[in-house]
C-alpha cells in the first residue's frame, strides 16, 4: 500500500484532538504554525479550550521521551509517522507566496499553511514521493489550494455517505403486486410473509429494526408496517397508542412512537425538517415513560447553546437566567403537553399524574431537568430518559462524550435538522447527529427514523421545503 502524507489543519484538532491516530499507517505532518495557533485556545472555557488542552497533552506523551524528534518525525501509535514542519525547513523547496499580490497578509496563519504545502509539495516532486494532502475543515482553504493546484480534502469519515440524500432513513418502502394488495384487504389481522417477496440483495441490506412499508403499484402507500426484529423475523406493528394529546399523522411518526416506546431500543435518532414532529413526538414519549408508565426516574432534555444569527452576546443574571433562552422551545413544548394530563380521554385514569403538578414542580423535584449539553458532559445519568435536541450542531467527538457516558437503564434520544446547522464547526455530513445515524445503523439496540412531512403548517411545510 503507499503510504500518503497528510498536513492538518488547526480546525481538524480543535474538533477531535486524537484525530492524528485516525490516519492508520500513512504519514501525518503537523506544521508549527498550527500548534501557534492551538496554543491560543488552550485557556478558552468551552469545548475549543478543551480539545487545544487535550491535543496538547496528546503531543506532549511523545515529547516525553528525550531522544524524540518531532522536526524528523517518530513513529505514531497506529503504525504510521508523525512529523511537525517549519517554514525555514522548507525555505529551500520554494515555499513562497510574495509573487501572489492578491494574498496581502502573507504571515497569516491559513497563508503560512499554504506555503508549507508548496514547499512539502516541491520537494515530494523532487524526491519522487506521493503529494501531500492538506486536511482542513476551512472550505475557503480547500478553494486557495484548488486554484494553487495542492491537493486538499475535508476530513470524511470512513463509511459515512457522500450526502445527506444517501443517508440511512430507517425505513424502506417495498412495492407489492396487486395480488397481495388483495389479500391484505380480505385479511388486515394476518401479515404476509416478507421473506417471500423481498429480493436477496434487499434482505441481505438490511439493517437490524429497520422499519418496511408497503404501497401497491400504482403508487399507492399501505398502512402496513413491518420491522425487521432478528434473521429472517418480521414484526408486524400494531396500533400505535396516543401519548398525551399526540396522535401519528402519517406513518414515519407511528414508527417514531415505535421505536422511542421500545424498551429494547437504548438509542433512538430522529431526523427531519422543521415542523415534522421530532421533539414533540420525543417529549411526549418521554413523559409517557417517565411519569405514567414509571420506566425512567427522570426525564433529561438537553440542547447545544448555538444561536441563530448574530449572538446577542453575554446575558445578566443567574446561570439558569442565561440559559432561558435556549430551553425557552422545549419548555412550551412541555407545558403544551403536561396540560392534556387532566384529560381523561387523552390519557387513561390509571396513568393520570396530578393535574395540579406544574412544569417548575417536575424540575424543582427534579423530575424533569433541562440543560445546555455543555453540562451534561462527564454526568452518569442512570435510568433516566435522555433527550439531545437539535444534535447535528455538535461534533461526533462532543456526541462520544456524551453517549460514553450514559449509565445503566438509560434510553437516549437524539433530535435534529441535519440541513439547519448553526455551529460553524460542523457541516450536514461531519456533525454528530449524521455520524450517529451511520455508525449506529447495524446495533440491535439502536433504531433511526427520518421524518419526511411537516405537520405544524401548510406555510411551514412550503417554507422548510423552498427556503
Amino acid at each position: 500500500m503507499t503510504i500518503k502524507t497528510y498536513v492538518l489543519d488547526t480546525n481538524i484538532l480543535l474538533d477531535d484532538p486524537s484525530a492524528v491516530a485516525s490516519f492508520d499507517d500513512n504519514e501525518v505532518i503537523i506544521p508549527l504554525i498550527v500548534l501557534e495557533e492551538i496554543d491560543r485556545f488552550k485557556d478558552k472555557p468551552g469545548e475549543l479550550g478543551a480539545n487545544a488542552r487535550e491535543f496538547s497533552r496528546y503531543l506532549g506523551k511523545f515529547i516525553a521521551d528525550d531522544s524524540v524528534d518531532l522536526r524528523q518525525g517518530t513513529a505514531a501509535p497506529t503504525g504510521g509517522f508523525l512529523k511537525v514542519v517549519t517554514m525555514s525547513d522548507l525555505k529551500e523547496y520554494g515555499a513562497d507566496l510574495s509573487d501572489l499580490p492578491e494574498l496581502n497578509d502573507y504571515h497569516g496563519g491559513d497563508n503560512k499553511i499554504l506555503q508549507v504545502m508548496l514547499g512539502l509539495a516541491n520537494k515530494a516532486k523532487k524526491e519522487f514521493l506521493p503529494t501531500p494532502i492538506l486536511v482542513t475543515r476551512d472550505l475557503q482553504l480547500r478553494v486557495k489550494c484548488r486554484v494553487l493546484g495542492i491537493l486538499s480534502e475535508d476530513r470524511k469519515k470512513s463509511g459515512l455517505p457522500s450526502s445527506v440524500g444517501k443517508l440511512y432513513t430507517g425505513v424502506r418502502n417495498l412495492e407489492v403486486s396487486w395480488d397481495i394488495v388483495q389479500s391484505i384487504n380480505e385479511d388486515r389481522e394476518t401479515p404476509i410473509s416478507l421473506n417471500s417477496i423481498m429480493s436477496d440483495a434487499d434482505y441481505d441490506s438490511l439493517s437490524p429494526n429497520e422499519y418496511i412499508t408497503l404501497k401497491s403499484p400504482d403508487g399507492t402507500q399501505l398502512q402496513n408496517i413491518y420491522k425487521h426484529v432478528e434473521g429472517e423475523r418480521f414484526a408486524k406493528l400494531t396500533k400505535t397508542p396516543n401519548v398525551y394529546k399526540l396522535k401519528p399523522r402519517n406513518i414515519e411518526q407511528k414508527i417514531a412512537l415505535d421505536m422511542l416506546m421500545d424498551p429494547s431500543i437504548k438509542l433512538v435518532s430522529i431526523i427531519g425538517k422543521s415542523g415534522g414532529g421530532k421533539t414533540l413526538t420525543a417529549l411526549a414519549a418521554g413523559l409517557e415513560q417517565v411519569l405514567g408508565q414509571k420506566k425512567y426516574k427522570s426525564l433529561v432534555v438537553c440542547r447545544p447553546i448555538e444561536p441563530v444569527g448574530r449572538d446577542v452576546g453575554f446575558l445578566p443574571g443567574t446561570l439558569q437566567e442565561k440559559l432561558d433562552p435556549w430551553t425557552a422551545p422545549i419548555k412550551d413544548n412541555l407545558k403544551y403537553l403536561l396540560s392534556s394530563a387532566d384529560n381523561g380521554d387523552v390519557y387513561s385514569k390509571k396513568n393520570k399524574i396530578e393535574s395540579e403538578a406544574t412544569l417548575d414542580q417536575f424540575i424543582e423535584r427534579g423530575i424533569i431537568e433541562i440543560q445546555a449539553i455543555t453540562f451534561i458532559r462527564g454526568r452518569s445519568i442512570s435510568n433516566a430518559y435522555i433527550i439531545l435536541d437539535e444534535c447535528q450542531n455538535i461534533s461526533a467527538h462532543e456526541l462520544k462524550a456524551i453517549i460514553t457516558r450514559v449509565g445503566e437503564g438509560t434510553k437516549i434520544v437524539l433530535v435534529g435538522d441535519v440541513e439547519q446547522i448553526d455551529n460553524i464547526r460542523v457541516d450536514s455530513m461531519s456533525n454528530g447527529l449524521t455520524v450517529a445515524v451511520e455508525k449506529f445503523r447495524d446495533s440491535d439496540i439502536t433504531s433511526h427514523i427520518s421524518l419526511l412531512k411537516c405537520e405544524r403548517s401548510a406555510l411551514s411545510e412550503l417554507a422548510a421545503t423552498i427556503l
